[in-house]
């Protein structure tokens, strides 16, 4: 699989966007942009992504997630799941192990920063967001 084409498969696993796809496929096509901040960037744009930090206690985590489309959809109160954690990955976890009988799984697009985007996939797909991510010299990670 190309790079192109890699970029592509990674960016329609994390959301159904044409947008997405299309500002990712043009990123990946040109050598003097970065594929992964156009991708988070275009997530962000398209509702599909939580930007936060990895300090934000599990009460910020649970209402920027609840507003991501697959979260919203499967109507489960995050507020009760995330609340007692301390900072986003422990909340995120939490998340994830009540997410799990919704089939739904939240990913962390790691910039290499105290920034903490989010992005909720299906969870089958989660490995593959991984794997992905690692095979184009990023890092996607998945906490339980």
């Amino acid at each position: 699989m190309s790079t192109i084409a890699e970029w592509s498969r990674l960016s329609e696993l994390l959301d159904d966007s044409a947008d997405v796809a299309a500002a990712v496929a043009q990123a990946a096509d040109d050598p003097g942009v970065d594929p992964w901040a156009v991708l988070i960037d275009a997530l962000d744009g398209a509702g599909a992504l939580a930007y936060l930090d990895w300090k934000d206690s599990g009460q910020q985590v649970a209402a920027a997630l609840a507003l991501l489309p697959r979260i919203a959809d499967a109507g489960l109160d995050l507020g009760e799941v995330a609340a007692a954690e301390e900072d986003a990955p422990a909340a995120v976890a939490a998340v994830n192990r009540a997410l799990d009988a919704y089939g739904i799984t939240v990913v962390h697009l790691d910039e290499d920063s105290d920034a903490y985007p989010l992005v909720a996939v299906a969870s089958g797909d989660a490995d593959r967001v991984a794997a992905l991510a690692q095979s184009l010299g990023r890092t996607a990670r998945v906490y339980r």
